[in-house]
């Protein structure tokens, strides 16, 4: 198995690549994303899978939060990795694309006469043909082999082999979503379906089986520079338009007060997203003796802050993993939908609760900001009240509360609309020298915003807010 580094800046986060079948560097070298490093691991032949995922491992040890990729037959192998050693690292998401852990299935992977008849007859012409297929068009086609891998027959032929020796394996429950392309023409998409059933699955229905991986990247991998920076440069204007947040924060503090534990030695209280202290100053009143630990990824105000509180600047969905202290309660109001893993981040903030703790979180669902991603193709990758649900019950948290509604804010024009979302530092999608998701870079998409954002025939215009609100509970 080789690896080898796209891009290495000293960072503390990093994402791994697994490729599929056949692949090398090439094909690869321009991906990037901001405050990670990118680990290309392809080339199976020799794949021992105690010796690599042990070697594999050790490197992502390093790092204070990873993020696995696996593409086509690179699930199967990033699959072993997550098995083997995704506990002992820290892992916020994995995300298996075009591809399955049942990798040679006829009913959940490729069918097993295809693996045979292209290990058989495998040659430049009928190589040149598998290529082809993993794209829609011939440009992409064409721009693909200007970065062709650099392999031989020999190699690919070996490789395939080992692959044909690798038994089929349920996948890890440290999956977090599985992407299938509608227009694979290598993976059966039905195929893929089926092998992820009972995981979040995403389909996008033009994807060929070679997806654009910056775009996945941009989508499912959050920029928490970017987001640090934005919230920081909205400090001064946060409070003032932040509106629907502040009633966010208002409604999540009146379902926690309901079912607050109150320790006979004063409680504990970790806030994860302080930012300019909204929701710290509903709940500081009711908890006068509180010891309050506030974490956020940005830089506050602290003069504004209570004397009991202690403020520590951190990316606290990877802070989480470190902390030792037991909390009564955990809150948060408009912050988790941030992290790249909401589910996930449950699960651990479960383990830093003492028992009969509560963990208090609103964020936002599916439907945020729709009008925006009608128009522009961008979206965060916000998560479902049933995914967070679900992280509840492998936490053993129990739900108290469990909610979710669509609030919808009017602005006198599109202009004034958009400057909320800048003032708020909500803007953190992607930055302005970075290709979007769909395709289309900054310029272009500020463009279809004016052309195209539904506005009313007085000019005025309405953004969505999908606010969903849990009370979990731990159990003493």
């Amino acid at each position: 198995m080789e690896k080898v580094f796209i891009t290495r800046n000293q960072g503390s986060r990093l994402i791994i690549l697994f490729a599929g079948w056949g692949m090398d560097a090439n094909p690869f070298l321009t991906l990037h994303k901001p405050g990670y490093d990118i680990l290309l691991v392809f080339d199976y032949t020799s794949f021992t899978p105690a010796r690599d995922c042990n070697s594999l491992a050790e490197c992502a040890r390093e790092y204070d939060e990873v993020v696995v990729i696996g593409w086509s037959f690179g699930v199967r192998i990033a699959n072993d990795f997550l098995a083997m050693n995704g506990g002992e690292i820290q892992l916020t998401k994995a995300i298996a694309v075009n591809g399955t852990t049942t990798h040679i299935d006829d009913a959940a992977g490729i069918p097993q006469a295809i693996f045979r008849g292209t290990l058989q007859n495998l040659s430049d012409i009928t190589l040149r043909k598998f290529r082809r297929r993993m794209f829609a068009s011939a440009d992409a086609f064409s721009q693909f082999m200007g970065h062709a891998p650099q392999r031989t027959l020999s190699s690919l032929t070996s490789e395939l082999e080992t692959f044909g020796t690798l038994a089929a394996t349920t996948p890890s429950p440290r999956w977090s979503c599985a992407v299938t392309g509608g227009t694979d023409a290598i993976f059966p998409p039905a195929a893929q379906q089926t092998a992820w059933q009972g995981f979040p699955a995403d389909v996008y229905a033009d994807m060929p089986h070679f997806p654009d991986f910056q775009s996945l990247l941009d989508r499912y991998i959050i920029d928490k520079e970017l987001v640090a920076e934005r919230f920081s440069e909205a400090r001064h204007t946060y409070r003032d338009n932040a509106l629907i947040q502040h009633s966010v924060a208002r409604r999540l503090w009146e379902l926690t007060r309901e079912h607050l534990p109150m320790p006979a030695n004063g409680a504990k209280v970790l806030e994860i997203g302080v930012g300019q202290g909204v929701l710290t100053g509903l709940y500081h009143n009711s908890l006068p003796d509180a010891a309050l630990t506030l974490w956020d990824i940005a830089d506050i105000d602290t003069s504004t802050l209570p004397g009991n509180a202690r403020f520590e600047r951190c990316d606290a969905e990877t802070a989480i993993n470190n902390t030792t202290a037991k909390y009564n309660l955990i809150i948060s109001a408009s912050t988790i939908q941030w992290f790249n893993s909401p589910g996930g981040f449950i699960e651990k903030a479960a383990q830093a609760l003492a028992p009969g703790g509560v963990l208090a979180i609103a964020l936002y669902g599916p439907e945020t900001y729709r009008e925006l991603t009608r128009v522009t193709g961008n979206s965060l990758n916000y998560p479902t009240l049933g995914t967070l649900l679900s992280a509840a019950e492998r936490a053993s948290l129990l739900p108290v509360e469990a909610r979710e509604e669509t609030v919808e804010a009017t602005f006198d024009s599109l202009k004034s609309l958009l400057r909320h979302i800048k003032l708020t530092g909500v803007n953190a999608l992607e930055r302005k020298q970075t290709v979007a998701t769909s395709g289309k870079g900054n310029t272009s998409k500020a463009v279809a915003i004016l052309r195209h954002y539904p506005t009313a025939p007085d000019g005025s215009a309405t953004l969505t807010y999908h606010p969903v609100y849990l009370i979990l509970k731990k159990q003493n």
